[in-house]
């Protein structure tokens, strides 16, 4: 039983380190849509290296002394969490998958350790081929429509828009912003993503634009208090050339209609200073009268 056991926890651990690297594989092409793609940006900044890990997953402890701080988070809590939301989308039962992952490999293990004999084992073994082949094909459609498509994926309307939400292209314009301007300067993104892997800081109120479209219906205090800016306060402050750099794109997850401010920074004297698909960077032009 032993024997039977440390089997079945070595299998599942293999398991595991083939999904990993599967994880990881696709990782890198995986279009960085809504929240979840936001999170995968953020963890792939980290193990690259390229940002600190306290910057995206922040553990704030329960006060006292430094170093004593509590870290206590239990996996069944996690899960639990995970599934409270309503309506209950299917991403949120993946804190189920280790615990199936589990289930499958040691309840296979078990019975071919009680198989009577070599052709029920085979049996057994084509079976679990079959399942797992089907279950791959019936995959490749969604494999289509997260890495390739964009098709149905929260925040990505339309195939032509996908090419924008590519971890590369992200980069290259965190890259390009960093190039015009100084390190800790305010840029006005309506897409945080853009310089999260930046040397720019947000405007405050646009570190998430999940809530740009709402903020309109708040009071003003409401608006400080859950630090959520009205598409105004950008206009407003685009009239005023506060802002150096602003970049468009990618806006679309927040449903904020782009074409007034393009508008307002036309006329406010902003050029476009460089472009990627759909994503653009304004800039001030040099000192002058402008229309």
């Amino acid at each position: 039983m032993a024997r039977s056991r440390r089997g079945c926890w070595q299998l599942s651990i293999l398991v595991f380190l083939v999904q990993f690297g599967i994880f990881l594989a696709l990782s890198r092409l995986r279009l960085v849509d809504g929240d979840e793609g936001f999170y995968l940006l953020a963890s792939r900044l980290v193990t690259e290296g390229k940002l600190p890990y306290h910057v995206v997953f922040p553990d704030h402890g329960t006060g006292g002394p430094p170093g004593n701080r509590d870290r206590r988070c239990p996996a069944g809590v996690d899960a639990r969490i995970c599934l409270l939301p309503t309506p209950s989308w299917i991403q949120y039962f993946c804190v189920t998958i280790p615990f199936f992952i589990v289930f499958v490999v040691c309840t296979m293990s078990q019975r071919l350790d009680i198989a009577r004999d070599g052709r029920e084992k085979r049996n057994l073994l084509v079976g679990c081929a079959i399942i797992l082949v089907a279950f791959v094909a019936s995959s490749i459609p969604a494999y289509r429509r997260f890495l390739v498509t964009g098709d149905q994926v929260s925040g990505i309307r339309g195939r032509e828009m996908a090419s924008n939400w590519r971890m590369a292209a992200i980069g290259r314009v965190s890259q390009a912003i960093d190039e015009r301007i100084r390190p800790g300067e305010r840029v006005l993104s309506l897409w945080p993503g853009y310089i999260f892997q930046s040397t720019a800081q947000p405007y405050s109120g646009l570190e998430n634009n999940s809530g740009t479209s709402l903020a309109g219906r708040l009071s003003r205090a409401q608006q400080a208090r859950y630090h959520m800016l009205p598409p105004s306060a950008f206009l407003a402050d685009i009239a005023a050339r506060e802002p150096r750099l602003v970049v468009l794109g990618n806006h679309e997850y927040a449903d904020v209609v782009t074409e007034p401010f393009e508008k307002a920074l036309v006329s406010s004297g902003y050029k476009v200073e460089w472009r990627l698909g759909d994503t653009t960077l304004w800039m001030i032009a040099p000192a002058g009268p402008h229309r």
